[in-house]
């Protein structure tokens, strides 16, 4: 199997077998490709819920945990981290309690 580490984390960048059978592709860098049954948000804007999830939960789990968590690719992750933190959202939504999580989740969804 070839594979490599990346952030301490081993990836594959070549499919095993059971991977063929299923359809799963890997990028250059072993990061999943779109896979309909992983990825069932794909092409869906991020809910608030989902940016907040991202926020609070991106440093301990990373793109990959949390896409799939999302039903999303990791390079869809990785971009919009990327764009919350210069458009300032991130920290807005780092800075947020539980309660106030909830708050704003519960609220959304009342409307």
């Amino acid at each position: 199997m070839n594979t490599f580490k990346l952030k301490g984390e081993l990836r594959r960048n070549v499919p095993d077998e059971g991977d063929k059978l299923d359809g799963i592709t890997f990028d250059k860098l072993g990061r999943m490709k779109y896979h309909p049954e992983f990825h069932f948000n794909h092409g869906k804007p991020f809910t608030l819920d989902e940016k907040i999830y991202l926020t609070k939960y991106y440093e301990l789990d990373g793109p990959r945990a949390i896409g799939f968590a999302l039903g999303r690719t990791e390079h869809t992750v990785m971009n919009i981290v990327c764009n919350m933190r210069k458009s300032g959202e991130w920290k807005r939504y780092a800075s947020l309690s539980d309660d106030e999580w909830l708050s704003i989740t519960e609220g959304a969804e009342a409307v």
